[in-house]
């Protein structure tokens, strides 16, 4: 049965804003995609709404970390690296509790943000973003962290500039706050959006609305900004499909001293991990599972052999990174004596939590939003957070340079089917 049209029953002549381009959300991929759109073309009429009653979204609590492969930093640096080299380590990274053809639908995307990475930050630097790096960010082999001066919070702050300079219009708080969308019925089968206090008309609307692991309805106030709606309308009222949240859980130390001490992947690997009852679990195997290992105190062990003085073994507040120094001098680990193996470096209690949760709208390479079948529906576009589409964006640095890339790449998307 067909959604009940609720938008334009009650509609009088002269209450649609019309639009050419409706871009739902202003974190750093719907502010990308206006600032492109008005680039690209600038005699479109784009508007972008958004429902707190500031810009920024998501992205002013981040860091502000881009991680990117064969950028110009990295050249300056002197470091050999390129697009298809992170890639292949993103694939490699991407894998880890994805099923095969999670993997595989997603490499089209994956590339997409390997390859044109580089080109984004260059691109947020001659708007007046500043960058520094590059950094090593284990697990990469090699340094790809490009950090933002001083924080995430400029790059939103220089692209909602930069829009309203150039003649955009951002809606904030109750006028910005959608509460559903619909085909207008007229032969241009233009969208309809409503928010709380006006109603809009576009050729394109573009869904940016964030990450769903943030809603109410997975962690409730955490992220009131995050409510999830726009891509529930684009499913209920659309026929648009989406993921739920992809869950990845890690381990953190559990200590007063030093808070979100994390253990890199291949640490784990070396060692085990040492439950509760002192069962002993093969750390590649606790990596595959470790749902299984939540609610309970565990340790790591990893053989001393295996751990040099200067590598890094997890990341470490104000630090970046630790060293077996680190753990040791503040108390997240001793030095006990293996039975028969040599000295055991052991690290803990530690717990399972969950890090990292991926969901969203289905894309294809231009940004399209699909359907259950996977056809491209007419005029809606995704990015950012809300079109990761279940892929997994593994490791610092990869979100915000998902936003940047795909923001781009709606808008000039948007432009081609204009």
């Amino acid at each position: 049965m067909a959604a009940e049209p609720i938008i334009t029953r009650n509609l009088l002549e002269g209450d649609v804003k019309e639009l050419d381009v409706l871009v739902i959300g202003a974190g750093l991929a719907g502010l990308q995609c206006a600032v492109t759109l008005r680039e690209l073309r600038p005699d479109l009429r784009v508007g972008v709404l958004e429902s707190q009653q500031r810009t920024g979204g998501s992205c002013r609590w981040a860091v502000g970390s881009f991680s990117a492969g064969g950028t110009a930093w990295q050249s300056r640096a002197g470091v050999e690296d390129s697009p298809e080299e992170h890639y292949r380590q993103m694939l490699d990274m991407c894998q880890l509790g994805a099923t095969e053809a999670d993997v595989e639908r997603n490499k089209a995307l994956l590339w997409q943000m390997c390859q044109h990475g580089p080109a984004a930050l260059q691109v947020l630097e001659s708007r007046g973003v500043v960058l520094a790096g590059p950094f090593l960010e284990p697990p990469h082999t090699k340094p790809r962290m490009h950090n933002t001066v001083p924080r995430a919070s400029a790059v939103t702050e220089v692209l909602a500039a930069a829009f309203v300079q150039g003649g955009g219009t951002i809606r904030t708080g109750p006028e910005g706050d959608v509460v559903d969308v619909e085909r207008s019925g007229t032969a241009a089968e233009d969208l309809l959006v409503k928010s709380r206090t006006e109603v809009y008309s576009a050729a394109a609307l573009v869904i940016a609305s964030g990450d769903l692991s943030g809603t109410h309805a997975v962690v409730p106030s955490v992220n009131p900004g995050a409510t999830g709606v726009p891509v529930g309308l684009a499913v209920e009222r659309l026929g648009a499909r989406s993921h739920e949240p992809h869950f990845s859980p890690s381990l953190r130390t559990v200590s007063d001293r030093a808070a979100f001490v994390a253990p890199t992947e291949d640490l784990i690997r070396a060692g085990w991990i040492v439950t509760a009852s002192g069962r002993r679990v093969d750390g590649a195997l606790a990596l595959a599972g470790l749902e299984a290992l939540v609610g309970q105190d565990l340790h790591l062990e990893v053989p001393q052999e295996a751990v040099s003085d200067d590598a890094s073994l997890c990341t470490y507040p104000a630090k970046g990174y630790g060293t077996a120094h680190d753990l040791l001098a503040d108390g997240l680990a001793v030095q006990v004596d293996g039975e028969g193996t040599g000295p055991i470096l052991r690290i803990g209690p530690i717990r399972v939590v969950i890090s990292l949760a991926d969901g969203g709208l289905d894309v294809n390479d231009s940004m399209q939003v699909l359907t259950g079948s996977s056809a491209a529906i007419e005029g809606l576009y995704a990015c950012g957070s809300a079109a990761v589409g279940g892929m997994r964006l593994v490791g610092h640095g990869h979100h915000l340079m998902w936003a940047a890339v795909t923001g781009a790449a709606a808008a000039r998307a948007v432009v081609a089917a204009s």
